[in-house]
């Protein structure tokens, strides 16, 4: 028997009301991402741009589809940390930290690695 978990109706007002502005869902018996963004109060599915699912909430988010999907955590940490050196999410963390201030927003962190997934990564200081 195959169970799917998707969003109902109800799960998704909740979702507005949160102000929950994108959202995935991993479907692994049909192998697929579904990725939804608010757009003008309701959700609408966003499609990848060559395979990559790019968040528009927070700059330099980039999904690898095809990698996920196979398992393969390197190419998904690639392509993440190639979204994460990019301008886009400069710029993000920028206006994060005029908006913000400096001490709540790292100016420069690690680039996510293997060991961030299997739970050797080291602690971030200051017990964050």
């Amino acid at each position: 028997m195959e169970t799917q978990i998707r969003p109902t109706a109800i799960e998704r007002q909740v979702y507005r009301r949160s102000g929950v502005q994108e959202y995935l869902v991993w479907q692994v018996d049909d192998r697929r991402i579904d990725w939804w963004e608010l757009q003008a109060g309701e959700y609408v599915g966003l499609e990848p741009a060559a395979g990559v699912l790019q968040s528009r909430v927070f700059p330099g988010l980039w999904l690898d589809v095809a990698a996920l999907l196979a398992g393969d955590l390197a190419g998904v940490l690639a392509r993440l940390n190639q979204g994460l050196a990019g301008a886009e999410h400069a710029g993000f963390v920028q206006r994060l930290q005029e908006t913000a201030g400096p001490a709540q927003v790292r100016e420069e962190g690690p680039a996510y690695g293997a060991d961030a997934w299997n739970g050797d990564a080291p602690e971030p200081a200051g017990g964050e």
